[in-house]
């Protein structure tokens, strides 16, 4: 018995059809392998303002860029925008609003 070759070539294409619409489905490797594609938010720890700044409390997951704002010591409340900044080189860091600092001192 012999087949017709049209049946086979019918065939034969709706295999690489079939092949090629499982191919485009499949996904191509492990998710959860690639880099996430933003990086995390950067943590703020102090409230900037044009005034001065104050340390954030409680201290935690503050992004940088958010409104905020400092108390002075009267209780005036002053707006700012939350930023990281290293102040462990500054003496008496107050709760309240403190003066803008120069740059740290170098050795």
């Amino acid at each position: 018995m012999r087949r017709s070759p049209v049946i086979l070539s019918r065939l034969s294409w709706g295999l690489v059809g079939l092949a090629l619409a499982i191919s485009a489905a499949a996904p191509a490797g492990d998710v959860r392998a690639q880099p996430p594609r933003f990086a995390p938010p950067t943590l703020a720890n102090v409230c900037s303002t044009p005034w001065g700044w104050c340390p954030l409390y409680p201290p935690g997951n503050h992004v940088v860029g958010y409104p905020c704002r400092c108390f002075t010591e009267r209780g005036e409340p002053v707006s700012g925008r939350m930023h990281a900044f290293d102040y462990s080189h500054l003496p008496n860091v107050s709760p309240y609003l403190n003066p803008h600092a120069g740059p740290p001192p170098t050795r």
